[in-house]
């Protein structure tokens, strides 16, 4: 009995040292141990991109419908070849890598940038992914839309304007798209020199900067809602509504009156 009693003693102890060492492997492919931050890795190196630093997992998540309602995960499934609901209730794992020799770099000079490549697997398979500027002095995103991680852009990878696969996306999920309307804008526009970014939070914009932050949010009415600033750290330093016939006023409560 003694002598049963330490073989047992013994499997529990092995098997508590194997489990720890299951999870110090990373997630480590059945196919061959590869990890699937590795995995992800000899991605980005295939695109032909110098990886400088591994930032390692930054995200990992089930995906399901009701976190399609996010603004930064509309603009992620944006410029994905996959429909966002071919993985409903799969894990999601991201892995980021700082990298040299990408296309974005041609835009942002990489004295003041950094460019991010951003990788998605399931089940140890890479899905996709985005890539974005980074400055190197605030270590933002700076705007000027959502990339793969090829650095295409909507209009290239789904061959749709951005209204247009919004509404797409409105069709398919139900989520977000909807237009400010004019109490809503009347209401931020009384905020006057108080108003920040994250007032706008809650709404879906465009970014149609480059270097700069410049937010497009669509108003009742057809009219628009321009946003601009050279810092997310700092106010906008201009707000305006342009009407449907192109027409560039302030935002004040007076102007939005003769709406």
């Amino acid at each position: 009995m003694k002598k049963l009693s330490v073989y047992t003693a013994l499997f529990i102890l092995l098997s508590v040292v194997l489990l720890a060492l299951a999870g110090c492997n990373n997630n480590k492919n059945a196919s061959g141990g590869q990890s699937d931050e590795q995995t992800a890795a000899d991605y980005v190196e295939a695109l032909g991109y110098t990886i400088v630093t591994s930032e390692g997992e930054t995200d990992r998540y089930t995906l399901e419908p009701d976190r399609l309602k996010s603004l930064d995960d509309m603009q992620l499934w944006a410029v994905q070849e996959q429909e966002a609901s071919t993985y409903f209730g799969k894990e999601i794992t991201t892995y980021q890598f700082i990298v040299k020799d990408h296309p974005l770099e041609q835009q942002y000079p990489a004295d003041e940038y950094r460019i991010s490549a951003n990788v998605m697997l399931v089940d140890h398979k890479v899905i996709g992914g985005s890539s974005a500027p980074l400055s190197t002095t605030e270590n933002l995103v700076v705007a000027g839309g959502e990339h793969s991680l090829e650095g295409k852009t909507l209009e290239e990878i789904k061959g749709l304007e951005y209204a247009e696969w919004l509404e797409h996306w409105k069709e398919r999920y139900g989520a977000g798209g909807e237009a400010i309307s004019l109490t809503e804008l009347k209401s931020l526009s009384e905020k006057g020199a108080s108003l920040n970014w994250s007032d706008f939070d809650k709404y879906v914009f465009e970014d149609i900067g480059s270097g700069v932050y410049i937010r497009k949010y669509q108003l009742e009415g057809g009219r628009q809602l321009l946003v601009s600033g050279k810092s997310m750290e700092q106010p906008p330093e201009k707000i305006s509504v342009v009407d449907s016939s192109g027409k560039e006023m302030e935002l004040t409560p007076e102007n939005v009156d003769g709406l």
